[in-house]
């Protein structure tokens, strides 16, 4: 699985938006999810507290998995979803290097916002929770059969673990 982290507080994402920007948070349900920060439950806190400060959300997107072009490309042609992403100006997604590569590719008119940092490839276990075992090579980690704890990269790297929302204040609009 890819080893993903939150680049970007909460404060540092609601900076990058406008009081009019008609907003999609998207969300995998696959890597992301067991890295904490993506999946059902961290794309609804993260939409339930742009709403709350005011911020207009006006879709949640659950994809299955983010890097594949097709199933993105169908959000935005699909007669269900089409007119959403028609009007959408800004999407947030939680997914991987390569998904928001995808999402910028087939989403060119919306500003997609940069939210993650790809560290490398991981293996998740009930018992320790994922970690990353091979690292991209600019991380300048040895890859490790026992792995990196994400919460300790986080903190070295200066990112984040998710969700999103975890412990952040919302500054003042």
């Amino acid at each position: 699985m890819v080893v993903s982290l939150l680049k970007l507080t909460y404060n540092e994402l609601v900076e990058q938006l406008n009081d009019d920007d008609r907003i999609v948070v998207w969300t995998c349900n696959d890597c992301v999810r067991y890295c904490g920060l993506g999946g059902r439950d961290p794309l609804d806190a993260l939409a339930d507290r742009l709403e709350a400060d005011g911020y207009n959300v006006i879709h949640r997107e659950l994809c299955g998995i983010s890097c594949n072009r097709g199933l993105v490309r169908n959000r935005q042609t699909h007669p269900a979803t089409k007119p959403i992403y028609q009007d959408a100006t800004v999407i947030i997604p939680l997914v991987c290097r390569e998904g928001l590569e995808t999402l910028a590719f087939v989403f060119k008119k919306q500003r997609i916002i940069d939210t993650v940092e790809t560290l490398g490839l991981g293996v998740y276990s009930e018992e320790t929770g994922m970690r990353l075992n091979v690292p991209l090579e600019e991380t300048g980690l040895e890859p490790s059969i026992d792995g990196y704890d994400l919460a300790e990269l986080a903190e070295q790297r200066g990112l984040h673990t998710g969700p999103f929302v975890a412990g952040q204040k919302a500054k003042a609009k």
